[in-house]
């Protein structure tokens, strides 16, 4: 990283509740890492997106049943610390992503947790996927005509697929390994 490269952290991304993993810790874990490796990086706040923004990549009837809490989260459980960190998350990846294209700059999200989720339902650790809703909305700011999504998380980002497949997305090209 640069000396002004940015990272762009808040701590309602992390949410706190009893889970055998470490997913809903990594924000946090990693920035904490990166302090003290003495890396030079601006953390940087953001705002979250609005719930309806969900929907430019997900089916309505799903965002409202995870939402409203009927319906699991990406970690099988109804917790209101989850649904509370989702819309930080995606947050993040949407102000990251915007100051990259702005400042045509290195930009980060400490974030995790978008690409195993599907237009109509959940996937391991992945509620929404965050990366299309980004793209969807860098699209419409008139940020970007083409995205590509580059996903080296060592397994197959299915969810993504399946987004940009079942909404016919072909501005957006997925790069993943494990697939």
């Amino acid at each position: 990283m640069t000396a002004r490269s940015k990272v762009f952290y808040r701590e309602e991304m992390v949410a706190v509740f009893k889970t055998d993993s470490p997913s809903p810790r990594k924000p946090t874990l990693v920035v904490q890492d990166w302090q003290a490796a003495g890396l030079p990086f601006e953390s940087v706040s953001f705002a979250p997106v609005s719930q309806e923004y969900y929907l430019l990549a997900h089916d309505s009837v799903f965002v409202e049943g995870i939402f409203s809490r009927k319906l699991q989260n990406g970690f099988f459980n109804r917790e209101e610390q989850v649904i509370k960190s989702l819309s930080y998350t995606t947050g993040a990846m949407l102000a990251s992503a915007t100051d990259a294209i702005e400042n045509q700059s290195f930009t980060c999200a400490s974030v995790f947790g978008f690409h195993h989720a599907m237009y109509a339902g959940i996937g391991v650790y992945c509620t929404f996927n965050g990366l299309i809703v980004t793209a969807q909305l860098l699209k419409k700011a008139g940020l970007a005509s083409q995205v590509g999504i580059l996903d080296y998380d060592m397994h197959y980002g299915d969810g993504t697929d399946d987004i940009i497949q079942r909404l016919g997305l072909g501005f957006i090209s997925h790069y993943t390994s494990g697939k």
